[in-house]
């Protein structure tokens, strides 16, 4: 969440930020929900403001959960000023973007093992004609892969789990 002033409040869906402003809310997709798991978000939205569309920085911008008892996805809200004149209802679209990663390992999430007595990701590879399974500290996914943050040996070849 980007920072903003106001007043960190506890409701039936977890914390949130009390402070002046419209939402801009999208319920996302299950896909787009994982993507943005665990991600540093920035964004803003395109809408209709009295001096016409404007694009505005969001203040704050995060995700409110899937609530699966009821059935209602993820929703992405972008706050947007105080100062932008608008008003609740009309259409808007929000542009996210993640901070880049660069050099970074990603997997397919297939090749991932995970061990419940730990509670961790493991990945087993071979390098240097010797098998070895290893925990390793993960990252941002896209559903189908995942940012690897354990330095894993270069020429290593990763091997799909067991069993």
């Amino acid at each position: 969440m980007a920072p903003v002033a106001g007043l960190v409040v506890e409701g039936d869906r977890g914390s949130s930020v009390a402070a002046w402003g419209i939402d801009a809310v999208i319920e996302l997709t299950a896909i787009q929900d994982l993507r943005l798991q665990g991600v540093e978000l920035q964004g803003s939205a395109t809408v209709e403001t009295v001096l016409g569309v404007r694009s505005i920085a969001c203040v704050a911008l995060w995700v409110d959960p899937a609530d699966v008892e009821v059935g209602s996805p993820a929703r992405l809200h972008c706050r947007l000023p105080a100062s932008t004149e608008t008003v609740p209802g009309i259409p808007v679209t929000v542009r996210v973007q993640s901070l880049l990663m660069a050099d970074v390992i990603a997997v397919p999430n297939v090749y991932f093992g995970f061990d419940p007595d730990s509670d961790a990701y493991t990945l087993t590879y071979v390098y240097d004609g010797q098998e070895l399974t290893v925990e390793v500290d993960v990252s941002v996914t896209d559903g189908a892969s995942r940012v690897v943050l354990t330095e894993i040996p270069e020429g290593a070849t990763i091997l799909a789990p067991r069993g």
